[in-house]
């Protein structure tokens, strides 16, 4: 994801707004969530995980990227160690990080001395001369991310606060798509449903993807979050007219390197708990605590496996069960408004009026079918190559239904706070009835606690304050096998460190190498 573009240098180059600071020192970044490398052998420029960099092919500056690692890495601290989940649950806070860069990059343009500092870094012996030019390209660039800034405060997108580790996925990328990039201020809806950022292991295997089970196809999902993410994509000309048929929907989606990182994910396993780390398996305890979740746990959260084939190769398929809202007592909102949303993608094709009021998730696969479409053209895809990109000859088929996953749970110790809304801050808590769970705690804190296993969520400076009473973070539901006495409870825990890592698994092959597209690579442990 290319954020707004926003040069790789001048990143490096700027200050924090009110010091002279530099705004990408490591330990400044940290203090928003993110996971810094301090290697300075491997990563010169000191940047957090999922930070990178690429050469625009039009102007050939260096653009700043944050990567899928981002938001898909995880980690957990412990008595002054650290333990990375590749893969995991992402705990920063990236509006409050975008707020601080927004505000540097507006005191950088209005105040002449901050500008000179920031011109001297990266012009280096072009100035002074080159600073006027500097100035103005700068400018753009400072337009660009205010005015995001102000649309998405214009349409309530900020309603209830996302914090570290979350964000309104779904409702974010249709307003991106269907309401920003198709000019039509009618399609906006308050994105006041913030979710979990999800972990990865196993992903690639269920039929249908998101908390809600909206999505089907990898390619869809992966294309999506792309363009969602601000990947430019062309409908519109400067005059605002829908762009002839031959220009529309090119965009800077690599679908190649998408591909690759689907693939590569078929070799991700769930983490094994570090028994040197946070403390040896009570092996005992886990094995009463196996029995309790065959009672309570595996009827919704064993995934049902199907075999399944794509062009003569067989794997295995997890169809992964989906429950009505009404039914698990969760915190309806982020389902609610995904089933409910309406849009008006017309201005596509003004002859077809069908398009005047069609469901969000069909607007999201309309306009994503097509600029995958067009980059397989591009590519010179064949149909079987373009069925292996999509991601296992699955359909782009979508759905918005009243219900959530119970997606399995190998692993899921390794992902704090819990629930797809991070409402409740360990597992101890989640299998407590809901009424006896914290109203309020607090987030963005790294250090974990293996006992109730989840993050220590005490107040602290720099914390988010959760309050499951905001719309959108309820905290209850989920009671199934609640009921239990607390020596089940820790049992269950035990056990839960464990499942799906306490067997040998054969060696997963090398991944694929990024760019392939002649092979599709499926693997099945």
């Amino acid at each position: 994801m290319e954020l707004l573009g926003l040069r790789y240098q001048w990143f490096l180059a700027l200050e924090q707004p009110f010091s002279t600071a530099r705004l990408a020192a490591p330990a400044h970044l940290a203090r928003f969530g993110f996971l810094v490398n301090d290697d300075a052998a491997s990563n010169p420029d000191r940047l957090p995980v999922g930070f990178t960099q690429h050469r625009d092919r039009d102007s050939g500056e260096e653009m700043l990227d944050l990567t899928c690692a981002t938001c898909h890495s995880g980690q957990l601290n412990y008595r002054g160690r650290g333990v990375r989940i590749d893969g995991g649950a992402g705990m920063h806070d990236m509006n409050k990080f975008l707020e601080e860069l927004v505000s540097s990059l507006t005191t950088t343009y209005v105040l002449p001395w901050k500008f000179d500092h920031f011109a001297q870094k990266v012009l280096g012996v072009k100035y002074p001369e080159g600073e006027c030019e500097l100035r103005a390209a700068f400018g753009q660039t400072v337009r660009r991310f205010l005015a995001q800034g102000i649309t998405q405060w214009y349409h309530g997108q900020s309603l209830t606060q996302d914090g570290f580790g979350r964000t309104d996925a779904l409702g974010r990328i249709n307003n991106a798509l269907l309401a920003d990039r198709l000019q039509t201020p009618a399609n906006y809806r308050v994105a006041d449903a913030p979710v979990n950022f999800p972990h990865l292991w196993d992903i690639w295997r269920f039929d249908w993807a998101q908390w809600n089970g909206s999505i089907h196809q990898a390619m869809m999902r992966n294309a999506g979050t792309a363009l969602g993410l601000e990947a430019p994509v062309a409908l519109f000309g400067p005059d605002g007219q829908l762009l002839p048929e031959s220009e529309r929907y090119q965009s800077t989606v690599r679908v190649a390197d998408l591909h690759c990182i689907e693939t590569t994910l078929e070799q991700l396993r769930p983490p094994r708990w570090p028994e040197d780390i946070f403390g040896p398996i009570d092996r005992a305890k886990a094995a009463r605590g196996k029995e309790i979740y065959r009672l309570h746990c595996a009827s919704c959260h064993d995934p049902q496996p199907a075999a399944a084939t794509c062009q003569g190769l067989t794997y295995t398929e997890w169809r992964v069960p989906l429950f009505p809202v009404s039914q698990i007592g969760t915190d309806p909102r982020a389902a609610d408004n995904f089933a409910n949303w309406t849009v008006d993608i017309s201005k596509l094709d003004p002859s077809d009026p069908k398009l005047r009021d069609v469901s969000a998730a069909e607007g999201l696969r309309y306009i994503t079918e097509r600029v995958t479409n067009r980059k397989y053209d591009e590519l010179g895809l064949s149909p079987a190559q373009r069925e292996r990109f999509d991601g296992l000859c699955r359909r782009d088929d979508i759905q918005a239904p009243l219900q959530y996953r119970a997606r399995p749970l190998d692993g899921a110790w390794a992902t704090p706070p819990f629930l797809h809304n991070g409402s409740v801050p360990n597992l101890y808590q989640l299998l407590l009835p809901a009424a006896q769970r914290e109203t309020i705690f607090y987030t963005g804190n790294l250090e974990f606690d293996p006992h109730v296993v989840g993050y220590v969520s005490k107040r602290f400076w720099g914390g988010t304050r959760f309050d499951t009473r905001a719309i959108g973070n309820g905290n209850a539901g989920h009671e199934y096998g609640t009921a239990v006495g607390d020596d089940e409870r820790w049992a269950l825990i035990e056990y839960l460190k464990i499942l799906g890592t306490d067997e040998q698994r054969p060696a997963p092959p090398e991944p694929p190498q990024c760019g392939e597209r002649s092979e599709t690579h499926l693997t099945d442990p």
